[in-house]
């Protein structure tokens, strides 16, 4: 017989000199907890990134953030890849956990490539977090997630924000609903307006999906309307939703989302809108 320890080591028990009880042998192992066949998030990493996984899952545990994570939940014997199938449907969330490791591996893997097709042509409510685990450059990000709003690890601030808005069953955030005061309205529209190819339909999707929304508000943007309208009508739907479930403003993140396509004095400007918006919120509490 050959037993595994979940993450360890192999035992050879093929022969043995004296009777061993059953109960010696999985003294020591810890059994993963039932969830109910439903967990927060999904982990895709690559097997050389085994070290930092184990400080993310120590992590995910102090957050009681659930996780489906093969070395815990792949027992001898069992199908992986119907296990596999089985983690990925039930999972709210599938941290990307992105390294060079990772990208060597590369990106159509079956295991993820399914979900992340069906994230991208808007089919599914499950959504991808993408988490950069070493230092992996901007220039070298897989093209097909470049515009999901992602994380770094050695960012600490930022990766503590991912980790409360990896939680699934967290009370929504109290939506309050309050306009924009006028000047303020009107500086943001102009800039938004003023954005390179705003007028074109595709470079309407980048921005939106550069800023990382929820799913639920994204499903409530419109793009067939002329530009004027699509920004309006995007100022008043995200202002609208207000927070997003990894606590950033909504509209703070769209306008953070266009620092990429805009010179410096722009993104300055950009900067003090946020600001202004930021301080508004402040004087609303």
């Amino acid at each position: 017989m050959r037993w595994v320890e979940k993450g360890k080591h192999e035992i050879d028990c093929d022969r043995s000199v004296e009777s061993v009880r059953i109960d010696s042998l999985l003294s020591g192992v810890q059994p993963t907890k039932s969830t109910g066949g439903r967990w927060d998030v999904f982990i895709s990493y690559a097997t050389k990134d085994f070290a930092i996984i184990q400080e993310i899952i120590i992590d995910l545990k102090q957050k009681k953030i659930t996780y489906w994570w093969d070395r815990e939940q792949l027992l001898p014997d069992d199908d992986v890849i119907g296990q596999l199938d089985h983690g990925l449907k039930n999972s709210q969330k599938l941290l990307l956990c992105i390294s060079y490791n990772q990208i060597d591996l590369g990106w159509s893997r079956a295991e993820y490539g399914a979900i992340l097709n069906k994230f991208i042509t808007r089919q599914t409510q499950q959504k991808v977090v993408p988490l950069i685990i070493d230092d992996l450059q901007d220039s070298d990000f897989p093209p097909l997630i470049s515009n999901i709003y992602h994380t770094r690890w050695s960012d600490k601030e930022s990766y503590q924000q991912l980790l409360k808005a990896l939680k699934q069953n967290t009370k929504p955030p109290k939506r309050i609903v309050t306009e924009l005061p006028r000047e303020l309205r009107y500086k943001i529209t102009e800039f938004l307006t003023s954005l390179p190819n705003i007028y074109d339909n595709n470079a309407q999707q980048v921005l939106i999906d550069r800023a990382g929304l929820d799913p639920q508000l994204q499903q409530q943007i419109k793009f067939n309307a002329s530009p004027e309208q699509f920004v309006q009508l995007l100022i008043s739907t995200i202002n609208k939703y207000g927070i997003l479930e990894d606590g950033r403003n909504a509209l703070e993140a769209i306008l953070e989302s266009t620092k990429d396509s805009i010179g410096k004095d722009r993104r300055e400007y950009c900067d003090l809108l946020i600001q202004e918006l930021h301080k508004f919120r402040l004087n609303l509490n």
